[in-house]
């Protein structure tokens, strides 16, 4: 190894080498014993809670109930940012990757938008061509087909001794016309498909997007009925009373409450 190449090697930053899924789990196991534990306590609190007071009738045991709820929302809540610290540096790993790669890419994604437009001109008029000469056999196809069958039944009219030929050359005209009219019908791909000298192939991709002509012509089923709730709920944020009743009237809705007891 030459000096040159020993440099080199010598500025190599090493690879990342991220946890496996079990590392990650075995640490956060040890390292969230006070919380496992202190979840422990809250569980076994709760549970018995729930056994002494299966209905709340009164102030007193509410607000005994509701300390044990806000010890279990405050551990909750200390879980979260204990979440939120511990995968901080992976998300922060996980942002870098992606910026560099998108950043990597972003050039090719220039280089390539003016090479994609002349593609896409070019496979544009050769699917044209390509389907006007389709449709082209595929009608002197079935003028051929109708001019066998014609003859054909003029045979057999006749009875002369060509009757069998003739039936024949309109079976086959009716396989010529059949196949024509397939070819008529073929994918955008099929008709265009070109390959290079290594092996890449090239062929138009046709999608079909749709757009509005005439609103008041779509049929009701093709139109979205149900109810705007994102407007709805703006309007009753935007008007209430003072105990936070919305006080908008809208025509075919009524604002019903729904009652939950939190504890802070």
């Amino acid at each position: 190894m030459n000096a040159q190449a020993r440099a080199l090697r010598a500025n190599t930053p090493p690879p990342p080498a991220p946890l496996t899924a079990e590392q990650i789990k075995e640490y956060l196991d040890y390292a969230m014993t006070a919380l496992l534990a202190r979840r422990t306590e809250i569980i076994a609190a709760l549970a018995a809670t729930a056994k002494a007071y299966p209905t709340i009738d009164d102030d007193e045991t509410l607000g005994e109930v509701a300390e044990n709820v806000r010890m279990a929302n405050a551990l909750t809540r200390t879980a979260e940012d204990r979440r939120k610290t511990e995968k901080g540096p992976y998300l922060a790993g996980e942002r870098t990757v992606d910026t560099w790669f998108k950043t990597f890419g972003a050039p090719i994604a220039t280089a390539l938008a003016p090479v994609q437009t002349a593609m896409n001109d070019y496979g544009a008029r050769k699917l044209a061509d390509e389907r006007a000469k389709a449709e082209k056999a595929r009608k002197e196809a079935e003028a051929e087909e109708a001019r066998r069958l014609a003859a054909a039944a003029e045979a057999m009219r006749a009875k002369g001794p060509n009757v069998d030929d003739a039936l024949a050359a309109a079976a086959a005209a009716s396989k010529d016309a059949e196949q024509a009219g397939a070819a008529a019908m073929a994918r955008s791909s099929a008709l265009t498909r070109t390959r290079g000298v290594y092996g890449a192939s090239a062929s138009v991709r046709t999608t079909w997007r749709w757009e509005v002509v005439n609103m008041a012509d779509i049929p009701p089923e093709y139109l979205i009925t149900s109810v705007n709730e994102e407007a709805v709920k703006q309007a009753a944020l935007a008007s209430r009373d003072a105990s936070g009743k919305p006080t908008i009237v809208i025509p075919g809705i009524r604002f019903v409450p729904d009652h939950k007891t939190v504890v802070r």
